[in-house]
């Protein structure tokens, strides 16, 4: 329900305010993280913006009187809308932690620039915003400005006299935009697609199509898929629906738990809406209402199973789901990535008295080769290119490795207790500075026994050397759709 009560002085195109409401070009951007939504407190009729783990537990208030909050990419802000002094309606961002709140300043003398639900380009440069000038109807359309400080006003659509555009999404690459044309009356006209230079326009969604103010579209972070909530019928409550970047494909996620799509005329008719992807594309954010229940948000597999429910307050709208690492847990979920050497294994390996093992460790770097016909050469590393060498730990307990081909290596599950991390049944000391991880095998002897009986074949002790290529930093990188 895109909405900011706390504004109740807007008129005209404002009247946006009263609704009820995740691999093309690029891949899922990674860790579900923190959700955030605003909260109205219907006595007073003020409104605010919380977050909270994706389960509801740790939820803070984050900003007071605004609504509708947006993360960026990197999670590490948000957007909200603000009111000006001279009565209109501005975007400042904020940080994850509620500190750093920034009003961008509008450049425009007289109009409206309003990123409801943080529009922001898949670098996080960029906001694609709903504008409209009070004392001018034909300004109306989607705007962009820069996220760092509000300059490069850039106009890309104009949807004409008494209509409006609500931009919705960029698409994974940053090359197109999704977004909502409504008409006079605030009844969507149809979803539309955009490039992000503002040619190129198109209808995505079939003529006749309803959908409300506020479900302006929400590209899968793979890029195939656009989530919205329409009414089937004018007697309908929302449900939720998918539909192809081009307008085929379109069909209904059937959520299961919940029956979306009520009758408007029962107490107990429920409606889903403002639904968002989450960062990997695996589950889905949305508000769902019904006169008995009130708004509240839940959270849901893509398919429609896994139905959760985070908020019971009947009062709870707009979600959002960021990368932002949820509160609690592990430093070390994300992302490290590493440039590792032939020659850095061969030393890692030497310094644990483990030499022997390298010609099994360093295959990677001569995948035509044998162990035994690498243990012939006089150089051993000769000729071999660094290669970049990451590792992912996912908030639910996953691990993984990835080749510098982009391709999955390792997996299996890992815990940490203090500073120590297994990996399946293999222990390691981490310590984690900043933006760096550090690894270290901690190898027993019996392991180290076995590896050396048998060294030009796998073992677990050259496995967790080259796992931690001890000595040498992991810097943290973005998730993309490993974490």
């Amino acid at each position: 329900m895109r909405k900011l009560i706390v504004l109740t002085a807007l008129t005209g195109v404002a009247a946006f305010a009263a609704v009820t409401a995740l691999p093309a070009g690029a891949s899922p951007r990674g860790l579900n993280g923190q959700i955030a939504y605003d909260r109205t407190n219907f006595a007073t009729g003020d409104q605010a913006v919380y977050t909270a783990n994706p389960d509801g537990t740790h939820e803070q208030e984050l900003v007071a009187n605004t609504s509708g909050p947006g993360w960026s990419h990197d999670g590490s802000k948000l957007t909200v809308p603000y009111f000006t002094d001279d009565g209109r309606i501005g975007t400042a961002t904020v940080n994850a932690n509620g500190s750093g709140y920034t009003p961008l300043p509008l450049t425009d003398p007289t109009l409206n620039v309003a990123c409801f639900d943080g529009i922001w380009s898949p670098n996080d440069a960029t906001l694609a915003c709903q504008s409209w000038d009070d004392s001018n109807p034909g300004r109306a359309g989607i705007y962009t400005i820069s996220s760092a400080d509000g300059s490069g006003l850039t106009r890309l659509t104009n949807p004409g006299i008494g209509r409006s555009d609500e931009p919705g999404a960029y698409s994974p690459d940053g090359k197109r935009i999704v977004f909502l044309r409504t008409d006079q009356d605030g009844n969507g006209v149809g979803l539309f697609v955009i490039k992000s230079n503002g040619t190129d326009l198109n209808q995505i969604t079939p003529p006749g199509t309803l959908i409300q103010s506020g479900n302006d579209g929400d590209w899968s972070p793979q890029g195939n898929e656009i989530l919205f909530s329409r009414h089937v019928t004018a007697e309908a409550r929302g449900s939720l629906w998918v539909i192809h970047a081009d307008g085929s494909g379109l069909h209904e996620i059937n959520v299961q738990g919940l029956a979306c799509g009520g009758s408007v005329f029962e107490p107990n008719g429920f409606g889903c809406h403002e639904p968002h992807w989450s960062p990997d594309g695996t589950k889905i954010i949305f508000a769902g209402n019904s006169p008995t229940t009130g708004v509240n948000i839940y959270t849901v597999n893509a398919d429609g199973s896994g139905l959760f429910q985070v908020t019971h307050d009947g009062a709870d709208d707009d979600p959002s789901w960021g990368t932002h690492p949820s509160v609690g847990s592990s430093p070390i979920v994300g992302r490290w990535e590493t440039v590792r050497t032939c020659q850095g294994l061969v030393v890692a390996l030497e310094n644990l008295g483990l030499g022997p093992l390298a010609p099994a460790v360093v295959g990677d770097y001569f995948p035509d080769q044998s162990p035994q016909e690498l243990a012939a050469r006089k150089d051993l590393c000769k000729g071999a290119k660094p290669q970049i060498h990451d590792h992912f730990f996912t908030s639910d307990g996953r691990f993984g490795s990835i080749d510098q081909y982009g391709q999955q290596v390792d997996d299996g599950n890992y815990e940490v207790s203090g500073s120590t991390l297994t990996i399946n049944s293999e222990s390691f000391q981490f310590t984690i500075q900043g933006q760096t991880l550090m690894l270290t095998p901690l190898l027993t002897p019996e392991l180290k026994q076995e590896a050396l009986a048998d060294p030009l074949n796998f073992n677990v002790a050259g496995w967790m050397v080259a796992v931690a290529y001890g000595g040498h930093p992991f810097r943290r990188v973005a998730c993309g759709v490993w974490c």
